[in-house]
């Protein structure tokens, strides 16, 4: 038995010795260099070459080894080669060598460098013409016969493909490439699998390409890619273009960051809160710098939507423009503070509320409303501004560097209606911030303690006002408002004091009877026009009318340097006890004004500010 192993092991190592013999023998009849630079300029209607050694090989392929190849770029470029390699290896296929034919199985390019280019006219270097061979077919040795070129699969390894587009002013390059490419013929389809590092993150890719063809003649043809890396993963099954480059189809992609994802692609969005997590699922359309999606669903943080989006590649910054329902939107994580190196505090436009000790003199941040320009229409569920809420609204939004313009046309807003439109300027060192809103039927205690955290007013309320600020702090911006407004409260009650008791003794409210937090003022109406200047605001016609007595008022009330002084009369049966309120807000004090000491100066003091105000 021992000696039957024995020989059949021998009769094998005899036979392989043999077969490599043979195939070393018959594949040496070819001058192969000659052979290969021939077919491939006739496929390309390029220059091709090999200058190092050609030599025949057993790994990684049975054929052809071929160093120091290239494959010449357009004439004209700003690339000599459009292809070079260390290696390439003319893969055999084995049943045909047998037969003493020679068919090309695969090519093998081992630390390719592929050059990818693209003209100032827009003409890419890839574009292939077959010509006829330049050079005559080289006869083979007595008993060979003709080789078979039927390219049946590539393997690159450790290559790197860079592109550039000297029409758009567009680069980027893949190191460590590894892939495996299977092909059946010019007009069949390709698939390629594969890894490569792009700006430093490693990437898996599969490709189906419909038309191997197309990819040499610039045609357009089925595409189907998927993508997984750190930053983004994505499949698209769609159409390529592959003279124009453009691209479109279906596509689902989703990552970890869009910031991150923006600086991994080289568009970052500079610092700033949110615009992390991202889902997208929609038809998508690439051209040059730009991409289109249609009826897609976007998800970016919280934030879900659906609709129409366009993201262009601006000088300074991604342009998005579009039409979006948002099922419900926060805006506050984007109003953030960003960190600052070296621990410096910086504040966003913080909640105005009128309850806190002082404004903040931090230094208002707003860099994040500069990382993106938007021109989007959008159709918003439950939206958040800080503390105060919107039901539902019909927004536009335009934002170009730093400079934000809000316009609802539609609000509804704590049970009312209305439009609005909102500006913030962060162009330069101080925040602009320009606000206008015209409402009706809204629940004011809602409404004032959300916006301003004002809890003592209650009723219905219709509101007009237009108002603005200017300033690196939110102290700043409070002590420079100006504008006009007006205010008609129905059916509701002032907490905190009882001004018609005050109108029976002043003495009362001195003693604080009147002035509690259980203490009430109903009223049927309460009405006002303002005009502001400097950061006070003025009224000369305040009124309201209650059950036990008919108020006015006139006074100012100083926002920025947070006080009120004010002279009210109460009228009871015709009879006016007028009296003053001023002092801190956070320690409003009560006199009367029987004698009118104070109403010269309160008086002149608003003729002042509505003389200096805004007129619209």
């Amino acid at each position: 038995m021992k000696r039957v192993l024995l020989v059949l092991v021998a009769i094998v190592v005899f036979a392989v010795v043999g077969a490599a013999g043979y195939t070393w023998w018959f594949l040496s009849q070819f001058d192969a260099r000659a052979e290969i630079e021939r077919r491939v300029e006739a496929a390309t209607g390029r220059d091709c070459e090999i200058t190092g050694a050609v030599s025949v090989t057993f790994w990684p392929a049975l054929g052809f080894k071929g160093e120091n190849a290239s494959l010449a770029g357009t004439p004209g470029g700003s690339v000599a080669h459009m292809l070079t390699a260390r290696e390439v290896v003319i893969g055999m296929a084995l049943k045909p060598l047998m037969q003493r034919r020679l068919e090309v199985h695969e090519l093998i390019l081992v630390e390719p460098v592929v050059s990818l280019e693209v003209d100032a006219q827009g003409r890419p270097n890839w574009i292939l013409k077959p010509v006829a061979p330049s050079r005559p077919q080289q006869p083979a040795r007595p008993g060979a016969r003709a080789t078979t070129f039927s390219l049946h699969g590539m393997r690159v390894i450790d290559g790197r493909f860079s592109y550039a587009n000297l029409k758009t002013k567009s680069a980027y390059g893949l190191e460590d490439v590894d892939a495996k490419v299977d092909l059946d013929g010019m007009d069949a389809p390709l698939t390629l699998s594969g890894e490569a590092t792009f700006r430093g993150e490693r990437a898996t890719v599969d490709l189906t390409v419909g038309v191997f063809r197309a990819l040499t003649t610039g045609q357009t043809t089925p595409l189907k890619v998927s993508i997984t890396t750190t930053p983004l993963t994505a499949a698209l099954d769609g159409v390529l273009d592959v003279k124009t480059g453009g691209l479109s189809g279906e596509l689902a992609a989703s990552g970890p960051s869009l910031r991150g994802l923006a600086a991994w692609a080289g568009s970052p969005l500079g610092k700033g809160p949110g615009l992390e997590a991202f889902r997208i699922a929609g038809r998508l359309d690439v051209g040059p710098k730009r991409y289109a999606f249609d009826n897609a669903a976007v998800e970016i943080d919280n934030i879900k939507s659906r609709g129409d989006l366009l993201i262009e590649q601006g000088p300074r910054a991604p342009f998005l423009s579009g039409r979006l329902e948002v099922a419900a939107l926060d805006l506050n994580p984007y109003l953030a503070p960003r960190a600052q190196a070296g621990g410096v505090q910086v504040a966003s436009v913080q909640q105005v509320d009128v309850r806190s000790p002082g404004w903040s003199e931090l230094p208002i941040d707003l860099t994040g409303l500069k990382t993106v320009n938007a021109n989007l229409e959008l159709t918003t569920g439950p939206l958040q501004i800080q503390k105060t809420k919107l039901d539902r609204s019909q927004v536009s939004l335009l934002l170009n560097d730093g400079y934000l313009i809000v316009t609802a046309r539609e609000l509804e807003m704590y049970g009312g209606n209305g439009t609005g439109r909102f500006e913030v300027d962060a162009r330069g060192q101080d925040v602009t911030i320009r606000n206008e809103l015209a409402v009706q039927k809204v629940d004011a205690q809602r409404f004032f303690t959300d916006a301003f955290g004002f809890t003592n007013l209650e009723g219905t309320a219709k509101i007009d006002w237009g108002f603005s600020g200017r300033g690196a702090t939110q102290k700043s911006l409070m002590g420079s408002l100006a504008g006009t407004g007006a205010f008609a409260f129905q059916n509701g009650a002032l907490r905190g004091v009882n001004l018609g008791g005050v109108g029976r003794t002043i003495r009362d409210a001195m003693r604080g009877e009147m002035v509690s937090p259980a203490a009430r003022t109903p009223f049927s109406t309460f009405t006002a026009t303002i005009r502001a200047a400097d950061g006070v605001l003025a009224t000369n016609d305040l009124q309201m009318i209650a059950p036990q007595a008919r108020i006015n008022a006139v006074g100012v009330i100083d926002m920025g340097g947070r006080t009120i002084d004010m002279r009210l009369t109460p009228r009871l049966s015709g009879v006016a006890v007028p009296f003053r309120v001023s002092g801190a807000w956070t320690g409003i004090g009560y006199t009367s004004d029987f004698l009118g000491r104070a109403r010269p100066g309160i008086e002149a003091r608003v003729r002042a500010v509505r003389a200096k105000a805004p007129r619209t």
